[in-house]
């Protein structure tokens, strides 16, 4: 597995804090490097699974990106594309706390997806705000909405699928592709 980081043009960025972390073990920290002149963020054997991956950068220069990935056994190179802070916010993320909202997943065939593991987070990936759920024999479970809106990553069998979900949205009814 190779990291690079590129802004929106394609142009590589150099100092950029690359982290991958392991979310079979709840986000272990498996790798953390600074990108060089060419935009490499360097490189780990990873073992087939589901990870996270987060390109960063102090004082804010540039936005924090943040990608999950299933690890199949091939080799993979992930571009990290950044883009820059820009002056005027998009809105704050406001926590909420105790709002629960129904969610179900389905499996590609559009049968219930049991024992699919969710994780929620807000878009930064604060650890005080991460979440994990395991759905019932449905496919189905609550998940707290601790911030609006959220990220929800759905891990099932060997793939994995990312989506930013709101309270307005509830309930929560999502499908892997057939792909």
């Amino acid at each position: 597995m190779k990291f690079r980081v590129l802004d929106g043009s394609g142009a590589p960025v150099k100092d950029v804090l690359v982290i991958v972390q392991d979310l079979s073990k709840h986000e272990a920290e498996l790798l953390r490097v600074l990108s060089d002149a060419d935009g490499n963020g360097g490189g780990r054997d990873l073992q087939p699974g589901p990870y996270r991956v987060i390109a960063t950068t102090p004082f804010g220069i540039w936005r924090t990106t943040i990608e999950e990935f299933v690890m199949k056994s091939t080799p993979l190179e992930l571009v990290l594309r950044i883009q820059p802070t820009p002056t005027h916010g998009y809105g704050d993320i406001v926590v909420i706390g105790t709002t629960w909202v129904d969610v179900q997943i389905l499996g590609p065939d559009g049968l219930p997806a049991s024992d699919a593991e969710l994780l929620v987070r807000d878009r930064d990936a604060t650890l005080y705000t991460e979440r994990w759920y395991k759905t019932d024999p449905q496919g189905r479970t609550k998940i707290e909405m601790v911030t609006d809106p959220l990220v929800l990553i759905v891990l099932y069998q060997d793939a994995i699928m990312t989506r930013d979900v709101s309270q307005r949205n509830a309930p929560i009814v999502l499908k892997f592709s057939a792909d």
